[in-house]
């Protein structure tokens, strides 16, 4: 098996070979900055959505983005383990993280772009680990999502956040659900996964055990997993995916349609 960096290695090259390739060609098929307008409008929706949800002003709103910084050091040292840890998300902790997450989905502007093309026209789509579900929900009322939306994620106060804009825009399409509970009947046509992978211990048993068999044979999943270099982006996530498995499982049984960008795990991937 490779190790980590000869992957990213091999990604960034990949990455730069297809930009130049498109550029040769004066064309591109996704164009991974369009709608520029509706993700602003979208990152605002969801602003004014937590400012009426926790009765803030829009300089908390900001405020809190900053003190969760601070927040999730503490509680992080405090826990004794990572699902204590995204379990104690409540309360005021919350609040905080909410706001910052807002802004952490909606700042990718080609990761909206890359759902919302893949979305689309898809039958069942599941957001694994979706926090604050910014950009499925915003996919969702954009119209972008026509069928099936389960969010799924660690039991904590954020979950009211997304149950509540569910209900405002009366989204009977998208379901919130505990990633712990939730149980196989459905596979979905299009898997979203981003920024997930990167703050689990056992990535490796996580993503072939629990997210790969949420994903049917020929159906899409958009990956991403900035590894390293953050407080909870935890080296031995990193170290699990590239020696315990998960990365030969993925280059096994799914092959690479579209690179988003220069790090290995930042692309769309059908599942063999």
């Amino acid at each position: 098996m490779l190790p980590e960096w000869k992957y990213n290695w091999a990604s960034s090259i990949k990455f730069l070979l297809l930009k130049l390739s498109r550029i040769i060609k004066f064309s591109q098929n996704i164009n991974l900055l369009d709608n520029r307008i509706e993700v602003f409008m979208t990152f605002s929706r969801a602003v004014d959505d937590a400012i009426e949800f926790y009765g803030i002003s829009r300089e908390d709103f900001f405020d809190n983005v900053l003190k969760w910084n601070v927040t999730e050091k503490n509680l992080f040292n405090q826990a004794e383990n990572l699902k204590q840890f995204y379990e104690s998300w409540n309360n005021e902790a919350s609040i905080q993280n909410v706001c910052a997450n807002i802004i952490n989905q909606m700042i990718w502007i080609e990761n909206y772009n890359i759902c919302s093309r893949y979305a689309i026209s898809s039958d069942f789509i599941i957001d694994y680990g979706c926090g604050t579900g910014s950009l499925s929900i915003g996919l969702a009322f954009n119209k972008k999502i026509k069928n099936k939306l389960l969010l799924l994620d660690v039991p904590n106060d954020v979950s009211k956040f997304r149950d509540r804009r569910i209900s405002k825009y009366n989204l009977t399409n998208v379901k919130n659900e505990n990633i712990f509970e939730y149980d196989v009947l459905d596979k979905s046509d299009l898997l979203i996964c981003l920024d997930v992978l990167e703050h689990l211990e056992n990535s490796s048993f996580v993503f072939i055990n629990h997210i790969c068999p949420l994903l049917k044979s020929g159906g899409f999943m958009i990956l991403r997993a900035p590894w390293r270099d953050q407080l909870t982006h935890i080296d031995q996530a990193a170290d699990d995916f590239y020696l315990n498995g998960g990365r030969k499982y993925l280059s096994k049984y799914f092959r690479e349609v579209y690179r988003l960008g220069m790090e290995d795990i930042h692309c769309v991937y059908q599942k063999k």
